[in-house]
């Protein structure tokens, strides 16, 4: 990876759903380095958003670096415009994003080549979304709970 920087992250959703996974991620980890988030408003125009996205890929290394981004929905306009939104290469887009996918993708970015990253961050996801009660065999009753 020499001359090239490290990868980096940029998350997209409607709302503020994206800000709050980075900050939550941030209270779990620490520093997340180049972890970018945006959120589209409801009255925010799509275009300005498009130039949102643009500008956070061109400021923060563009082509000189690998990008991963995470969105909210597949097909919705945070998806939709990501896809437009590519600059000279094309950067994987998974959807579904959620705190899980953020974490892996921080722990494992030095770690892994850039194929094999995206791989573990979809896996992740992927993973996380489960039945709780199911998967802890009926315990965790109300009256377990943890105070």
């Amino acid at each position: 990876m020499s001359g090239r920087l490290p990868p980096a992250l940029l998350l997209l959703s409607h709302g503020e759903m994206a800000i709050a996974i980075r900050s939550s991620a941030a209270e779990i980890l620490g520093d997340l380095g180049d972890v970018f988030a945006l959120g589209l408003r409801r009255d925010a125009p799509l275009p300005s958003f498009q130039e949102e996205i643009r500008g956070v890929l061109e400021e923060n290394g563009g082509d000189t670096r690998d990008w991963l981004i995470l969105v909210d929905l597949f097909g919705g306009s945070c998806s939709n415009l990501s896809v437009r939104t590519r600059g000279g290469k094309e950067h994987p887009i998974l959807s579904g994003l959620n705190l899980a996918m953020v974490i892996e993708f921080v722990l494992h970015r030095g770690q892994l080549a850039f194929p094999e990253l995206v791989e573990k961050v979809l896996a992740s996801g992927r993973a996380s979304i489960l039945d709780v009660r199911k998967k802890m065999g009926g315990r965790g009753r109300s009256s377990d709970a943890a105070t």
